[in-house]
C-alpha cells in the first residue's frame, strides 16, 4: 500500500503536442515547502519513492532543489520528460547522491523517426531525444520511452521497438491516446488522430506480440483492455498523485484533463489538509468507484469499452460528456 508518491510538478511546457491532455499551460508550479511537508507526511506510511511529472517537470524553477529534496528524505526518484532540455538537466543528475536515488528517466517518443515524432510533437526534438539517450547510456542512467499510439503513428510500433533495441534501452511502453476534447486548442478526433475500440485492441495485440520478439521488455502502459475490476496503481493504493495546485488528485492522468483545478476527480486541497486525512478520503473515494462497478457489472450496465479502466474512469469523472456531440466517432455513445 502506498509505496510512490507523483508530484505534477508544472504546467510549463515548452511544446504544443498535438495530443496532449492539457489545456492550460503557464508559469504554474507547485511549491517547494509543500513537498517538503508532504514528502516528510508520506514516510509514515512507508512511502519509497518520487515521482516528478508535468507540464515539463524539468522546468520548474526549481527543479535542482526539489531533486535534492527528494535525495535528502531518503527517497528514490525518477521523472518523466520531452528530453528538450536534457543536456542542461543532465550535469544535476550526476552528483553521487542524486544519481545513487535516481531510478531512470521515462522520455516521450512518439515516432520512430524524425519527421513523425516531430510532427506530432516539437520540430528537432527527436534528435534532442537520441542525444538525450547517449548521455544516458554513457553514465549509466537507465531510460524508459514511452510511445502514445495514435493513427499517425500506429504504423511505427515494430520499427520503434526496434530502434529502442538498437539504443540499448531495456523497456519500452505503448500507451493508447484518450480522445481529447475540442474544449483544446487541438483535439485528437477532429485531427483524425483517435483509435477506435477495436484499434486499441489491434495495438494490445501488437504490443504483446512484439513483446513476444524482443528481448527487452515491451508492454502496454495502464489502459488497456482488462476485467472489470482491474487494479492499477491508484485502485490497488500503490500511488499518490500531487497536482501542481498541491491538490490530492485521483490519478495523475485525471489531473490532465479538463477541470483539473475543481474536477470530481479533486480528492481534497493538501495546502490545508494534512496528507493522512487526505487519503482517508481517498480510499473513501476508491471505494465508491469500485462498488459503482461491481453494482454496474452485476446489473448488465458494464460495457465491452469500461473494460479499458483510463477511459471508464474519464466517463466516471465526467470527463467525456462533450462525446455525444461526435455521432461520428466510434466512442459516442459511451458518453452517456
Amino acid at each position: 500500500m502506498f509505496q510512490e508518491i507523483g508530484f505534477e510538478l508544472t504546467r510549463r511546457c515548452n511544446f504544443r503536442c498535438l495530443h496532449c491532455f492539457r489545456e492550460d499551460f503557464g508559469p504554474q508550479d507547485i511549491s517547494l515547502p509543500l513537498v517538503a511537508r508532504l514528502l516528510k507526511e508520506a514516510k509514515a506510511f512507508k512511502v519509497t519513492h518520487a515521482v516528478f511529472t508535468g507540464g515539463e517537470p524539468t522546468l520548474h524553477p526549481q527543479f535542482e532543489a526539489l531533486i535534492d529534496l527528494v535525495v535528502s528524505e531518503g527517497f528514490t526518484y525518477h521523472f518523466v520528460t520531452n528530453a528538450w532540455t536534457f543536456q542542461q538537466v543532465h550535469p544535476l543528475l550526476l552528483t553521487p547522491a542524486r544519481k545513487a536515488a535516481l531510478r531512470g528517466v521515462s522520455i516521450s517518443m512518439d515516432g520512430a523517426t524524425e519527421e513523425t515524432h516531430d510532427s506530432l510533437r516539437h520540430p528537432g526534438s527527436f534528435r534532442r531525444i537520441i542525444q538525450a539517450v547517449s548521455l544516458c547510456r554513457a553514465t549509466g542512467i537507465d531510460v524508459v520511452a514511452q510511445m502514445v499510439v495514435n493513427a499517425k503513428n500506429r504504423h511505427e510500433m515494430e520499427q520503434m521497438a526496434v530502434l529502442c533495441g538498437s539504443l540499448g534501452l531495456k523497456r519500452l511502453f505503448f500507451a493508447h491516446l484518450e480522445p481529447t476534447s475540442p474544449a483544446y486548442t487541438k483535439n485528437t478526433i477532429d485531427q483524425g488522430l483517435t483509435l477506435s475500440p477495436h484499434e486499441w485492441r489491434q495495438v494490445e495485440a501488437e504490443a504483446a506480440r512484439l513483446a513476444s520478439l524482443f528481448s527487452m521488455e515491451i508492454r502496454m502502459s495502464v489502459g488497456y483492455h482488462e476485467a472489470p475490476l482491474f487494479q492499477c496503481r491508484t485502485l490497488s493504493l500503490y500511488s499518490i498523485n500531487v497536482n501542481y495546485l498541491g491538490h490530492l488528485s485521483f490519478c495523475c492522468q485525471l489531473s490532465t484533463f479538463t477541470e483539473s483545478r475543481t474536477g470530481k476527480d479533486v480528492i481534497v486541497d493538501l495546502n490545508n489538509t494534512s496528507l493522512a486525512e487526505g487519503l482517508g478520503f481517498f480510499v473513501d473515494e476508491v471505494g465508491k468507484l469500485q462498488r459503482t462497478k461491481i453494482a454496474q457489472v452485476a446489473e448488465g450496465r458494464f460495457s465491452d469499452n469500461d473494460q479499458f479502466p483510463c477511459f471508464y474512469c474519464l466517463k466516471y469523472f465526467d470527463k467525456v460528456p462533450w462525446l455525444k456531440d461526435y455521432q461520428e466517432s466510434p466512442w459516442a455513445f459511451e458518453a452517456a
